[in-house]
């Protein structure tokens, strides 16, 4: 697995220190570092002690070099750390900026002069898959605006670019980043330019409650994916360097099951060693075995979720169609008894951001009452206003409740099947950024930059779901001759599970 972006960083990394080395992390930067890193390239690095900063368990080790990376927030760990220290010497690499007093604290407290150097690498982002990074750690307890600023800080610093900042009109949250982001740069100069865009998850709460019918979304919303690995039972399955993952991922489950038999067909034409030349390519051949009888086993798995999802997936969807749905069918399902809690709320939450406006405009009172389709559904008010709440209201600065940015609405494509035409606003916007059209009513200033744009960043507030994730790859591969680069950023990923944990 080669992380282009970090090339450089991780190489820093890798050649710190002389003769066998030990390497210190902290629980975040140890999951930045693998979402990056195959554990197999440290050992090729002499590295053969890996541990935690602020472990118990740990004893001293002498004659090593202990390559230190951590967080800025696990400073006082590392002071601990360097008062008793347990190696020879230390080369201490933060992921991210740190201030000139933490420099002096590490070295009042480095009475045995075991500190050899200091790093800052600009690095402090979890890597998901190609040109997509989250900010933030899949479960987080801090200050959730300072660790998503910290990432997007590390991000464009490591660019070596002060960008244009914009964000979504209408939200707290996004503006509160934006305008902290600003302050952090301060005067600091960088060589490049580019545009940092800001978007939040309120202006379009349709996309992650439908479910998705792409390899990737799916095992998302399905099994347990986070990180680059799939959980399939007391199975964990690696997909960063998934030769057939990586070709499918954006492929429609039908595919995905064809590509999968001939998979399994070549497996079984190749299992017989006929020669020499087979014997050298074995440990290759056992990884693509084991490639397709993984793959194997999640397709059969989501195939029967197809199979229970298919109707309602397609009632979803006309609903955003327009395809004349009437309320009688959703009551007819939402009342149905038979049918899963969740999926009823589902659907009814899907009608009324998409027909009732009382809904979007009253979401955050406390009462509902005012739209005529909540009071058809008494059960479900309370978890309605909890949806309406941390999603369609929330943060919004403007009283009725709604990010105006209509616009940006999904499409349908003329497709034969409904649950692969649709497309998100999110690629409508996409092209809006690239064409500089984006308007300033809607994505105000914060920062502005003179410099020619290099680079062009969409920070995306309140989670990224897969579905969106593939739209953005598939429009950088369309627009490969543009003259800026495309990187997508978020806080989390997200899907109709996530949403349900927390409103249920």
């Amino acid at each position: 697995m080669t992380i282009l972006e970090f090339n450089d960083k991780i190489n820093t990394i890798l050649c710190k220190g002389q003769g066998l080395k030990s390497i210190l992390f902290d629980l975040e930067s140890s999951k930045i570092i693998s979402n990056m890193v195959p554990y197999s390239v440290f050992l090729e690095n002499n590295f053969f002690l890996f541990e935690y900063i602020g472990s118990d368990d740990r004893s001293v080790v002498r004659g090593v070099c202990c390559v230190v990376v951590i967080r800025n927030v696990s400073v006082n760990l590392l002071f601990k750390e360097i008062k008793k220290p347990l190696y020879d010497e230390y080369i201490i690499i933060f992921t991210n900026k740190i201030g000139e007093r933490v420099l002096e604290e590490l070295a009042d407290n480095d009475r045995f002069g075991v500190v050899k150097e200091v790093y800052e690498i600009y690095m402090d982002v979890f890597y998901q898959d190609v040109g997509m990074y989250t900010v933030m750690p899949v479960k987080y307890g801090g200050d959730c605006i300072e660790r998503c600023v910290d990432g997007i800080y590390s991000f464009l610093v490591h660019l070596n670019v002060k960008p244009s900042i914009r964000v979504i009109e209408g939200r707290e949250t996004v503006k509160i980043i934006g305008e902290t982001l600003k302050r952090r740069f301060g005067g600091e100069e960088y060589k490049n330019g580019g545009e940092l865009v800001i978007v939040d998850r309120g202006c379009d709460m349709i996309t992650p409650l439908l479910y998705n019918w792409r390899y990737q979304g799916m095992i998302y919303e399905h099994l347990e994916y986070k990180d680059g690995l799939v959980q399939f039972k007391d199975k964990f399955i690696s997909v960063f360097d998934d030769s057939f993952f990586i070709k499918n991922r954006f492929l429609d489950i039908n595919s995905v099951g064809e590509n999968i038999k001939r998979q399994v067909k070549e497996v079984e034409k190749n299992k017989k060693i006929k020669n020499n030349e087979d014997v050298c390519n074995l440990e290759e051949k056992s990884k693509i075995v084991e490639i397709a009888e993984n793959h194997l086993l999640i397709y059969n798995y989501l195939a029967k979720e197809c199979l229970e999802n298919k109707e309602l997936s397609e009632l979803e969807l006309n609903i955003i169609k327009n395809n004349k749905i009437t309320i009688k069918e959703i009551s007819n399902i939402c009342n149905n008894k038979c049918v899963n809690f969740r999926k009823r709320i589902k659907i009814l939450l899907i009608y009324l951001i998409k027909n009732d406006f009382d809904f979007l405009r009253n979401s955050y009172q406390d009462n509902l009452f005012s739209s005529k389709v909540v009071q058809m559904f008494p059960e479900f008010i309370q978890i309605i206003k909890r949806f309406g709440e941390k999603y369609i209201y929330g943060d919004c600065s403007d009283k009725n409740g709604i990010i105006k940015t209509k616009k940006y609405l999904p499409v349908f494509l003329n497709e034969y099947d409904v649950k692969l035409d649709y497309v998100p606003g999110f690629y409508t916007f996409l092209e809006s950024v690239i064409k500089k059209n984006l308007k300033e009513k809607y994505f105000p200033y914060i920062l502005k930059s003179t410099k020619e744009y290099k680079y062009t960043i969409i920070y995306f507030n309140g989670g990224l779901t897969y579905e969106e994730y593939r739209i953005f790859n598939e429009f950088c591969n369309k627009n490969t001759k543009l003259g800026n680069k495309m990187f997508l950023l978020c806080d989390k990923i997200i899907g109709y599970n996530d949403i349900f944990i927390n409103i249920i």
